[in-house]
């Protein structure tokens, strides 16, 4: 199977145009941009149908089945579209992939959402005759690196001008979230007409949207500012924005915070530390206070809460996952204003 990435798919497709394309990372905006990417050229090619179907234990297999076998009178071409979770394969499932599989040719195109695939997976009969005509587009969060190559296309695509500090606030403020990087980019196109981006501009646009992302609520966290990491919270909130969105930022740096501390403890040089772990320099010095003001103990609660955070997102425990973010807060940040055991009630 030929693997590319998702920043690399419109010009694949504009070679050539595949039956079938499977999306697989945690990043949702590259997952649904690919997925749009994919339709939109299927469409100029005489695709005029699609469909969409969640795969899941309740899924209408016989009308997915009939869909793929049934000729239109108009346009015999279809895209289908399937949507997998992570509880999406059981043995069931997998019979009705390999049939499914079996029914693929030329009038269909197939794109398959896939989050990650395990070893069963790819072992399986309809992964591997998709494999052999298919196109795997990999869709993982962009780290930092990748992030500021990836605002460089997507300025270049959108014939915008952009210098180098002005690309770095943006990666810096949205880093985590890829969804409100697109739209502040959007906004900015039509904010400035001249499609000249200073970062004086970048800055005035930023200020004037008044949202937050997920990482500057973890930086106020590190940074040990409860008011402002409270504020951004309850933004955050208000905003509807998603949890396990702030819990994947959240864990991401806790896990650098953790090694950190290990390697402090063993009198290593932490800058060699921070370069493996790709922290970009202008977030530095927020590990190096969270790492003087937390010691052993902090973090071993703060993993605990993290964990009962991360089950009470899969127990859809909204209301519950909200309040376990403040208090998350009020830790990160050693505030003595949180009642010691106010966490085991949660």
């Amino acid at each position: 199977m030929i693997k590319i990435y998702a920043q690399q798919l419109s010009t694949q497709l504009h070679k050539k145009l595949h039956n079938c394309y499977i999306l697989i990372g945690n990043e949702p905006s590259l997952i649904n941009e690919s997925a749009n990417l994919i339709n939109t050229i299927a469409k100029k090619n005489g695709f005029g149908e699609s469909f969409y179907f969640i795969i899941d234990n309740s899924t209408n297999w016989i009308n997915l089945f009939i869909i793929c076998n049934s000729l239109s009178l108009f346009n015999t071409k279809k895209v289908i579209n399937l949507q997998f979770n992570e509880f999406s394969q059981n043995e069931l499932i997998t019979k009705q992939l390999n049939v499914l599989s079996k029914l693929l040719h030329p009038e269909i195109l197939f794109i398959y959402r896939i989050g990650k695939l395990n070893k069963n997976d790819e072992s399986s009969i309809w992964f591997k005759i998709i494999s052999r005509c298919g196109i795997s587009v990999l869709c993982w969060k962009l780290e930092l690196n990748n992030l500021y190559k990836w605002v460089e296309i997507r300025a270049k695509d959108m014939k915008l001008s952009i210098d180098d500090n002005s690309i770095k606030l943006l990666c810096h403020y949205y880093e985590g979230n890829l969804s409100a990087l697109t739209q502040t980019m959007k906004m900015l196109c039509l904010q400035w007409p001249d499609r000249k981006l200073t970062l004086s501009r970048v800055k005035l646009s930023i200020s004037k949207t008044q949202c937050f992302s997920s990482i500057v609520w973890v930086n106020a966290l590190l940074e040990g500012n409860i008011i402002r990491a409270i504020k951004i919270l309850n933004e955050l909130e208000r905003s509807n924005n998603e949890a396990i969105l702030l819990l994947n930022t959240l864990q991401r740096d806790i896990l650098i915070l953790v090694k950190l501390h290990y390697y402090q403890q063993k009198q290593k040089p932490l800058c060699v530390v921070m370069d493996n772990c790709n922290v970009w320099k202008q977030r530095r010095y927020l590990f190096k206070y969270a790492l003087k003001r937390l010691d052993t103990t902090n973090l071993q609660t703060i993993i605990h809460l993290l964990i009962k955070v991360e089950t009470s997102i899969k127990q859809n425990y909204t209301k519950i996952v909200w309040l376990q973010f403040e208090m998350l807060s009020f830790l990160l940040c050693n505030s003595n204003m949180l009642p010691i055991d106010f966490y085991r009630v949660l």
